[in-house]
């Protein structure tokens, strides 16, 4: 999914590059997460994201986790005080989706369910984007 995020076209074969096109004005609220230490896909994208999403005014957060590489544990990574970043995600998604102030109290597999239908909504639409470029 992270590839989909660059444009190759402008970065050659640095796939994951510096250069996050593909956000625009309008496009879905943004969620980043990354590990600091992260040897896949290098840090500086995130980074990159941000200030796209900035650029074009985008509802956006982003969470760099120290100490993290690629990967890390969603479940049990602490971001905030008391939330990890699962957590983070529902919050952020149900407020951003919903308009809600909080998740309402909801079974855990209510929350892994919205999680998971709102990742493949979003990686559809950017596999949409991509090819019709």
């Amino acid at each position: 999914i992270s590839s989909l995020l660059w444009n190759p076209e402008l970065n050659g074969d640095d796939v994951l590059g510096d250069d996050p096109t593909v956000l625009a004005h309008g496009d879905a609220p943004l969620l980043i997460a990354h590990g600091e230490n992260d040897t896949v896909v290098p840090v500086s994208g995130a980074y990159a994201l941000e200030t796209r999403a900035i650029a074009v005014g985008l509802t956006h957060e982003i969470h760099v986790v120290p100490g993290a590489g690629h990967g890390f544990d969603i479940f049990t990574q602490i971001v905030s005080p008391g939330q990890t970043m699962f957590e983070r995600f529902v919050d952020f998604f149900y407020l951003q989706v919903a308009g809600a102030p909080a998740v309402p109290a909801a079974a855990p597999l209510a929350k892994l369910v919205l999680i998971a239908l709102l990742f493949f909504t979003g990686a559809a639409l950017l596999v949409q984007r991509r090819f019709q470029a």
